[in-house]
């Protein structure tokens, strides 16, 4: 059920997005990239391709009919002939013919039944591959509109603060003209400025890349109104170990290669099965029509079973069998480097985590100090203990702090979606609604958006 309430997610997705007055969700940018994105569709005409070879090998259990119909003219000279024309010894005539048989495999060495196995593993593998290539699709969606809101934010900061550094270095030039301050603390002053733009600059390029990145993955730039995710994943594992054990019984990578190796078991089996004998049941039916001077006519009933094997002297059945035994330890290793490569994204993802909630819980408690400082700065300024330069770069260090709490809080909200894709389960926190709080949106916007007061 679970495959089936993903495509029909993804075939819906194209009707769910936002409209005009309507904030686009993470959701919705996830749902147009699953329906979009030329890598999910190489993935489901790789499952669709599967799906048709079942049933392909699927008509090996059932009998072959084949019929004949010939027309035309034959010339004969044997002995026939040469027993009936005396002139010659030979004779023309018309030629009728029509022929039917149908042949029931009996036994082939079990090689349709493994064959119909492997197929089958084969087309649950892909459909696996197609799961793993959404939960892949919808990690890099959702970094990239995570990306695109965090931009978004510190710039809209950034241009605020901009126009209060403006500000701040307009009072220097007033004080330097006036004799109140020297030509050092406008170049310092001027310095800063310059910092500034240089800054949003840089993240206005990143804005660009992440739309650039957004519109690669669903097919449409970002909308003006987006809003800012809520992360509530019930039953998130607790520990590193509980988390690989999830990851290594059910993410869909692994299961995939699980899956091939199976087939590839299966596929040596029925390598194996073309050194027995093929034994068919026959029905077959032949009439002919000709000349009585060539052989006049002929109808011809069988029900028989035949017994066909055949067996290649140059080694060339052995060859194929050890063959598909090299692909089966290939895949053997292959499932193993994904096994390793699962437990090592795990383990990121974890200390990606941990590191997140760290930086940002230390960042909380900077952004106090700084601002505990620029209060007393104000204090001073008023006292007349300190002068506008030192004001102004207390201010900035003060906005800078805010400015990286801002983008900590945004890496601990990808780590904690890294970790979820990490265990392939992305798009059951996405789409399952047990696993989100809507009434939390506005409380979490105004959390992450305090520091612009």
């Amino acid at each position: 059920m679970k495959k089936y309430f993903l495509s029909l997610v993804a075939c819906v997705g194209g009707l769910l997005l936002p409209c005009n007055g309507e904030a686009q969700t993470i959701q919705d940018a996830v749902q147009a990239a699953i329906t979009n994105h030329p890598q999910i569709e190489q993935a489901k005409a790789r499952f669709y391709a599967a799906e048709q070879e079942i049933s392909s090998v699927k008509s090996g259990f059932f009998p072959s009919l084949s019929v004949g119909v010939t027309g035309g003219r034959v010339y004969s000279d044997n002995s026939t002939s040469r027993g009936s024309v005396t002139t010659r010894g030979a004779a023309y005539s018309g030629l009728g013919e029509v022929n039917a048989s149908l042949q029931q495999p009996l036994f082939d060495g079990f090689q349709a039944m493994n064959r119909f196995r492997s197929a089958k593993a084969i087309t649950d593998s892909a459909d696996l591959q197609l799961q793993d290539a959404q939960e892949q699709i919808a990690f890099r969606t959702v970094q990239a509109f995570i990306n695109v809101l965090q931009s978004r934010s510190i710039l809209i900061r950034l241009k605020n603060h901009e126009g209060k550094i403006k500000d701040y270095l307009q009072r220097i030039e007033t004080n330097v003209e006036d004799g109140g301050a020297d030509e050092s603390q406008l170049q310092q002053a001027k310095d800063v400025f310059v910092f500034l733009s240089g800054f949003i600059a840089d993240y206005n390029a990143q804005l660009k890349t992440a739309e650039s990145q957004f519109l690669e993955l669903t097919g449409e730039l970002p909308t003006q109104d987006m809003d800012i995710p809520v992360f509530k994943m019930p039953g998130l594992p607790a520990s590193l170990d509980e988390g690989m054990s999830l990851a290594t019984s059910d993410h869909p990578a692994l299961r995939s290669l699980v899956e091939q190796a199976k087939a590839s078991g299966f596929d040596i089996k029925a390598e194996k099965g073309s050194l027995y004998p093929e034994i068919l049941g026959e029905l077959s039916y032949l009439k002919n029509d000709k000349r009585e001077e060539i052989g006049g006519e002929i109808e011809d009933q069988r029900a028989v079973v035949r017994m066909n094997w055949e067996f290649e002297v140059g080694g060339g059945q052995y060859a194929r069998i050890k063959q598909r035994r090299f692909e089966h330890a290939e895949l053997i290793a292959r499932e193993k480097e994904v096994r390793n490569q699962i437990e090592r994204d795990i383990r990121i993802a974890f200390a990606e985590r941990e590191v997140a909630a760290t930086r940002l819980k230390n960042q909380k408690e900077r952004i106090a100090l700084n601002k505990k400082l620029f209060e007393t700065y104000q204090a001073q300024f008023e006292g007349g203990k300190v002068d506008l330069l030192q004001l102004m770069q207390a201010d900035n260090q003060l906005f800078n702090t805010e400015i990286e709490k801002i983008v900590y809080q945004y890496r601990l909200l990808t780590a904690q979606y890294g970790l979820v894709a990490s265990l392939g389960r992305l798009q059951d926190v996405l789409f399952q609604g047990e696993v989100w709080d809507s009434s939390q949106d506005k409380i979490a916007e105004k959390a992450l958006y305090e520091t612009a007061k």
